[in-house]
């Protein structure tokens, strides 16, 4: 036993040293390789085996080739250890342990479809007989260490991605493998693996930190448990996994038959681990929980719950679904029956996963959560879906069914809906708001063919805060026809609209039908400008083609109106253009403004192309660079189109002119031969109310032949002192431009001129840009017969260099010149050099509302920085001598001005000086950009005649000078003023009383107002008032003025006369108040006063119109009238009807529109006050009077004069004409009245007037001639003439008074007269004879020579007539008178009246000569003189002297004369008169006469 023992102790020793021999183990090695490499069939190298008896085997630098004699295995370390002791006691193979350190393994593939280069080393592996069992094993690793090892694998013949940063399958690069696994159990049917970590990092950066796993096979069960995956952000916690099998091979059985399911329970996902797979992964930042619990068989899935969390909460995922027969496309379902999607970082997954549009990115950054819940389930030939979408904005429904069961059409049945879903704020358009809308679809896709159905429905849709209401569309498409119909009934848009198109290619057929019955746009809140307007219109079309050129039908539009509620606006019934492709092709149009015909060879969408080529032939330095000498020619064809004369749009957008007639516009194109022409005639245009623009032309003609365009222009333009004819010719050829420019002004001085330019164009060939050389020519032109010049000059364009080289323009001692150089240099200036210039030009140029400068200017201004984006130009020292603005002369001025870019402003001071008092300063400037202005005006004693613009609405004449501050501001077209300003000595005509003001104070000026608070006014005569009132306008339009006067002591209100105003005119003067408001156009006056002495006014109360001229005789030559008429008729004949309708209309525009007038007087009259009422302006019919009353007048423009009141008469006359042979003065007696009560010529007259001769009673009756006492002399007799009744048909009646005889005679007289026709008789005797008419009945024997009677008469009135129109201050009444032939019984009588010393002193007389026998004396003279004491007139002084007749006077003297004091007051009750009465200062002030009862103290008679 011990010697068994001893020798088997022995053998292990014999054999441990025999195995540690190194020799032992070089040829275990060479043993080892020689095998292998036969076995494997490839070479293998070792170049190291170390053995350490008997438990551990150690391979140092393995290498393994492939068939290709390539590297395919290297591994620096392979070793292994045995338990021996486990081996020969028990029977079992336990590897203690495996190492494999610095493995370098290299995976190929040369070829698509070719083995794996380590395909040999698996086939070597493979059992030789494959229906042999396999041989049994069992064995136990306890330790397996990988260390320092890579693996790659590549596809030789694939490309290697270029970004190394992503997984790239086809080139798979392991780095740093480590691995640590135990193997407890290896056997042919039982496996148990226990993965404590494995981790590697591949080389696109994906990174398995750890995988571990505990892992169980045996041949009726698999498991795997305690299953963990650690990435660098997430971890994986699979649950175990079970699955029960009858036996290996059968796997894939109990799989299907049973199932496997994986649940993931706290795991969690950082996308970021992942950015190798999907590099857009890299922009989450968030990490997210992931729970599911998912059930596979390997043919159907049923994912029974995933919930995917993110860590910040904002997207979260619960899905419930299953997926069957994934194995078979054909047979595939699915059903998920629960998807809830939610998440608030739409934008940021979207951006992640999607290369999406800025545009797009804007709009899904406004969902801000979105949701998706639903259900789908079918197969990929039968499917359905419904889903709810909600996000922050609205939610929107959809369901759809799917259906492909033929293979050969997909159909599409669907329903998409909304609620307020605010559709304006997904899309970044602030203008949408919500909408909600319903849509259902039914479409077939059959062999690339769509085909089927579709509506909409849209309830509501908010767009600019309009809502609008039922929209219904619907289209559908059979094979190639495409129709459809929308309709939309809302309140403030309706349109119906249907068509088809049939898609055929160059047969295509369009055909649309649209009737739009209204469209409000303004309450659309489309387009605000016009509130009130509605538009409406139809369209009918019909085409067949399917582009420009070959298209044949037509497009009519009708019924266009756009008119408010009182039809004002644009209509029009047609518009039909029509189209024929057949040849020759043609367009024809037709319609209420336009009509034309195009015809010829066309192809539209190469026309612009073609018209390139044509033009760099002329300048090929402009268009060579874009011309496509390529193209096909295809173009030639004619053309004629008329704009017929129509001024509704003109009108409408108020543009600057209007049509007058119609507008041809003609030509022809030709590419095959290079020539085109265009031509549009113009005869006619009107600018503004009533100018006229005449023969306006336009030409332009190409050769390409000849290499050369030319460009004409014509027009005759509308000036303020005549017509301006504008030329313009212009020819290109081979770069070559050359231009005239021609004017011409139809006024008595010359104004006409021309300048010639020559322009050569270059284009760069290293920046290609377009260069640009003027040379202009030495020409002349005139101004008022002033001779200009213009020098010869050169002006260059190039690379953004631009250099004048003095351009002058010059006179005499005037000139404006231009030097310099122009670039992005800050060094290179430009130099304007004036002198004298007139700044009147510029500023009728620009035309800018109430911004008129004149004068002339002197000085230099600089430009620089032309092209650098911000240009600066200035002046420092420009003078204006006389300088004007709005033609007030300010002074001389110093201006300094600069041009700051940024502001777009132009900054001007200005320091004014008059050479006396006046000192001003301005400084403001104008926003060109802005169309804008501001100046600030700092005056002193400065001329005030700039304002006449802003105050015209009362007043045409304005003088003065002013003191103050003042600031004009605004736009262009809306101008406002503000600042306060003390008036000096100002001078201002109130237009609608003709009367002239003078003050001196302060006028405040506010934005929209001019304020005029207590200023005392001045008449001409001193008088004075005080004036408060305001000029209120809306940027100097729209103006209203308020004024009113009070504390009025005998102002001059009123001083027109008949040429003015021939109704009712006068010199008024009064004391009271008065108010003037109203705005241009509408005057409304309202005046309460009292009439002061001086006053004088005059109411012509006759319908019949005032001569201007009073002609006796015309003579006329009725040939020559003839001749004219014909040839004025001739003229007209060649004038165009178009023509006629302007100065027709232009005549109607320019009859005088009178401004309506407003008047309300409220006047107390007295009796200093004269009136003057004419019945007959021509026959010279009028009462003059003096009197007292309480009248209200009225006149308005619309309508007329209205009176009110009684007018008191208490002296005056009434000048009688009888067929311009009689004209008598009648005296009027106290207390007639004239009655006012509307309508003045239906006042009712109450006159009493006499008209006073002395004559001999024996005339009327011979009896008379026996009374000795009445035959001595002649005695008085009145003539009497009563006016009653309505003054346009008075009822008038005469009567006779005898004051001086006994009642006895004054009976015997009336029984005489005692009818009215006797009286009539009498009255005209006395009248025309100074003498009775003897009745044939009393005997009249004719003694008497009445022709010389009335002879003498006439010439008494005429003379009578002439003498009263020498002055307005003394009347003068001449009489003669004789009754026979031989004048021996002459009457010389002459009637003097007079009011001197400002109505003070009165004089009325009558002084004469008689030549009669039967009187005692030839002097008549009687007189009476009154001086008023106080101004009314209540107190006087009255002397006179009276002839005495000696049938009145039984006294001997021949005179009787007076002297004594008059007082007049006025009472209500008895005795009133006694009490002292207070006066309030208000009536001592007041100068009106009471009108009541008059108290009258007569003088003592004296001889």
């Amino acid at each position: 036993m011990v010697a068994v023992i001893l020798t088997i102790v022995g053998l292990y020793l014999i054999l441990y040293i025999a195995i540690s021999l190194p020799f032992v183990q070089n040829s275990v090695k060479e043993i080892a390789q020689t095998e292998l490499s036969k076995f494997l069939n490839t070479q293998i190298s070792v170049e190291q085996l170390s053995i350490a008896p008997f438990n551990q085997v150690v391979l140092q630098n393995v290498e393994i080739k492939d068939q290709d004699r390539k590297e395919l295995i290297n591994i620096d370390k392979l070793g292994a250890g045995i338990n021996l002791w486990a081996l020969l006691s028990k029977g079992e193979i336990i590897v203690s342990y495996a190492e494999i350190i610095g493995l370098d393994a290299k995976i190929t593939q040369k070829a698509q479809g070719e083995p794996l280069n380590l395909q040999f080393l698996i086939d070597a592996l493979k059992p030789k007989d494959p229906n042999k069992p396999p041989t049994k094993f069992d064995l136990s690793i306890q330790s397996v260490v990988l260390r320092k090892s890579r693996v790659s694998f590549d596809k030789l013949w694939q490309p290697r991605h270029e970004d190394s940063e992503k997984f790239d399958a086809n080139h798979i690069q392991i780095e740093n493998l480590r691995c640590d696994v135990s193997l407890p159990k290896l056997a042919n049917e039982n496996f148990d693996i226990d993965i404590r970590r494995i981790s590697f990092v591949e080389k696109s950066g994906f990174n398995l930190k750890s995988l571990k796993g505990r892992f169980r096979i045996t041949n009726d069960c698999i498991s795997a448990k305690d299953l963990y995956i650690l990435l660098p952000q997430s971890e994986i916690h699979p649950n175990d996994i079970t699955l029960n099998i009858s036996s290996l091979k059968q796997i894939n059985q109990a799989i299907k038959s049973e199932g496997v399911t994986l649940e993931l329970i706290n795991s969690k996902l950082s996308p970021s681990d992942f950015v190798s797979f999907f590099g857009p992964l890299r922009n989450i930042d968030d990490t997210y929980f992931l729970k599911a619990n998912v059930w596979t068989n390997l043919e159907n899935i049923d994912v029974r719950n995933l919930t995917l969390t993110s860590d910040s909460q904002n997207t979260s995922l619960q899905l419930v679904a299953e997926v069957n027969e994934i194995n078979n496309v054909e047979e595939l379902t699915f059903n998920v029956s629960e998807i809830d999607l939610s998440t608030k970082e739409l934008l940021h997954h979207l951006t992640t996963f999607a290369n999406v549009s800025p545009a797009v990115r804007k709009q899904v950054a406004n969902l801000t959560h979105l949701s998706v819940k639903g259900v789908a389930q079918g197969s990929l030939s039968d499917a359905n879906i419904d889903l709810s979408v909600g996000t922050n904005v609205g939610n929107i429904d959809v369901s759809a069914d799917y259906s492909n069961r033929n293979k050969v059409s997909h159909h599409l049945l669907g329903n998409i809906a909304a609620e307020n879903l605010e559709i304006g704020k997904i899309m970044n358009v602030a203008d949408l708001g919500s909408v909600s809308f319903n849509s259902d679809v039914n479409l077939t896709l059959r062999r690339k063919n769509i085909e089927g159905s579709a509506s909409l429905e849209i309830p509501h849709l908010v767009y600019k805060g309009y809502t609008y209401k039922n929209i219904v569309a619907d289209v559908e498409k059979v094979d190639k026809l495409i129709s459809g119909a929308l309709n939309l009934d809302d309140d403030n848009i309706s349109i119906n609209a249907e068509g088809s198109l049939y898609m055929n290619k160059e047969e295509s057929e369009v055909n649309l039908r649209v009737d739009m019955p209204t469209l409000d746009l303004n309450a659309l809140n489309l387009w605000n400008k016009y509130p009130d307007y509605k538009f409406s219109a139809s369209v009918d079309a019909n085409f067949m083609g399917n582009r420009l050129d070959n298209t044949t039908g037509y497009l009519q539009l009708s019924d266009m109106s756009f008119v408010n509620s009182q039809s004002h606006g644009i209509r029009y019934d047609n518009l039909l253009i029509q189209t024929d492709n057949s040849f020759p092709q043609s367009i024809d149009i037709t319609g209420d403004i336009i009509s034309g015909h195009i015809e010829g060879q066309y192809d539209i969408a190469k026309l612009p192309k073609s018209l390139i080529n044509i033009l760099s032939k002329a300048l090929p330095s402009v268009f060579d660079n874009i011309a496509n000498q390529e193209l096909t020619q295809g173009q030639n064809f004619v053309y004629n189109i008329t704009l017929h004369e129509d001024n509704q749009l003109a009108d409408f957008f108020k543009l600057p002119v209007r049509m007058v007639g119609d507008i041809a516009i003609n030509g022809f194109y030709n590419d095959y031969d290079g020539r085109a022409e265009l031509v549009v005639d113009v005869p006619y245009l009107q600018q503004g109310k009533d100018k006229l623009i005449q023969g306006s032309n336009l030409s332009f003609q190409i050769d390409s032949n000849s290499n050369n365009c030319n460009l004409g222009l014509s027009t005759v333009l509308p000036g303020k002192n005549g017509d301006i004819t504008l030329m313009l010719n212009s020819s290109a050829a081979n770069d070559i431009v050359d231009t005239d420019v021609s004017w011409s002004f139809d006024r008595a001085k010359a104004f006409r001129g021309k300048v010639s330019l020559s322009s050569a164009l270059s284009r760069d060939e290293a920046t290609k840009k377009i260069g640009i050389d003027v040379n202009i020519k030495p020409t002349i032109f005139e101004i008022n017969d002033t001779v200009w010049h213009i020098a010869p000059s050169n002006i260059t364009f190039k690379n953004q260099e631009l250099q004048v080289d003095n351009v002058k323009v010059w006179r005499d001692q005037q000139f404006v010149t231009i030097s310099g150089k122009a670039s992005k240099d800050e060094s290179d200036i430009i130099t304007i050099d004036l002198k004298n210039m007139d700044l009147d030009y510029v500023f009728e140029t620009l035309k800018i509302n109430h911004v008129n400068f004149g004068g002339r200017a002197t000085g230099k201004l600089y430009a620089k920085n032309l092209f650098s984006g911000a240009p600066y130009a200035f002046t420092d020292s420009l003078k204006v001598n006389r300088l004007t603005y709005n033609k007030a002369l300010l002074g001389d001025a110093l201006l300094k001005s600069k041009w700051l870019n940024d502001e777009k402003r132009v900054v001007i001071q200005a320091d004014i000086r008059d050479g006396k008092r006046g000192h001003t300063t301005m400084d403001g400037g104008l926003w060109l950009g802005k169309d804008s202005l501001s100046f600030a005006f700092n005056a002193e004693y400065l001329n005030v005649k700039f304002l006449k613009p802003f105050m015209s609405a009362f007043t045409s004449d304005i003088e003065g000078r002013a003191t103050g501050y003042a600031k004009l501001y605004g736009t262009f077209k809306d101008i406002d003023l503000i600042g306060k300003i003390y008036a000096d000595t100002l001078r201002m005509k109130v237009d609608y009383t003709n009367t002239y003001y003078t003050c001196s104070d302060t006028v405040t000026i506010v934005p929209g107002r001019i304020e005029l608070k207590d200023i005392t006014l001045r008449d001409c005569e001193g008088h004075t008032a005080l004036l408060n009132g305001w000029v209120s306008h809306r940027y100097f339009h729209e103006a209203h003025f308020d004024f009113k006067v009070s504390e009025v002591d005998n102002l001059l209100a009123y001083d027109t006369n008949e040429m003015i105003n021939p109704d009712w005119y006068g010199k008024v003067y009064g004391s009271g108040s008065c108010r003037i408001h109203g705005q241009p156009g509408i005057v409304n006056i309202r005046v309460d006063m009292t009439t002061a002495p001086k006053s004088k006014f005059t109411f012509v109360l006759n319908d019949a119109a005032v001569a201007e001229d009073y002609k006796f005789l015309t003579f006329s030559d009725k040939e020559k009238e003839k001749r004219e008429q014909e040839r004025q008729a001739e003229i007209e004949s060649t004038i165009p009807d178009a023509l006629k309708r302007f100065q027709k209309k232009v005549q109607q525009q320019n009859e005088v529109r009178p401004s309506k007038f407003n008047l309300e007087l409220f006047i107390t009259a007295t009796p200093q006050a004269e009136m003057v009422i004419v019945m007959d302006p021509v026959g010279g019919d009028r009462i003059r009077a003096f009197g007292k009353g309480n009248i209200n007048l009225g006149y308005g423009s619309d309508n007329g004069l209205f009176m009110s009141g009684t007018y008191e008469l208490e002296k005056g006359s009434y000048n009688f004409t009888l067929q311009d042979i009689i004209r008598k003065d009648f005296v009027i007696r106290p207390n007639s009245t004239i009655s006012f009560n509307g309508d003045p010529f239906e006042a009712n007259l109450d006159i009493a007037a006499v008209y006073r001769v002395n004559t001999n009673l024996s005339d009327l009756d011979k009896s008379f001639s026996y009374d000795r006492d009445l035959n001595s002399t002649n005695v008085p007799v009145e003539a009497v003439l009563n006016v009653s009744g309505e003054m346009k048909s008075p009822s008038i009646s005469f009567d006779v008074d005898l004051p001086t005889v006994s009642q006895d005679v004054v009976r015997k007289v009336k029984s005489i007269i005692s009818t009215d026709d006797m009286m009539n008789r009498q009255i005209i005797y006395l009248l025309a004879l100074n003498r009775f008419y003897t009745p044939e009945y009393m005997g009249a024997s004719g003694n008497n020579n009445e022709l010389a009677s009335v002879a003498s008469s006439t010439v008494s009135a005429q003379l009578s007539n002439m003498l009263g129109q020498l002055s307005d201050n003394w009347s003068f009444s001449p009489y003669f008178r004789t009754d026979k032939g031989d004048f021996s019984d002459m009457e010389v009588d002459l009637a003097l009246s007079s009011s001197l010393l400002n109505n003070r002193l009165l004089l009325n007389g009558n002084f004469g000569y008689r030549d009669r026998t039967t009187s005692s004396t030839t002097f008549v003279g009687d007189f009476d003189i009154e001086y008023l004491l106080n101004r009314p007139g209540t107190i006087r002084l009255k002397a006179y002297n009276h002839f005495n007749d000696q049938n009145y006077y039984l006294k001997s003297a021949l005179t009787t004369q007076g002297i004594g004091v008059i007082f007049k007051y006025d009472f209500d009750e008895w005795f009133a008169f006694l009490r002292k009465k207070e006066k309030s200062k208000n009536e001592a002030k007041s100068d009106s006469v009471p009108s009541d009862t008059i108290k009258t103290i007569q003088p003592d008679e004296a001889k």
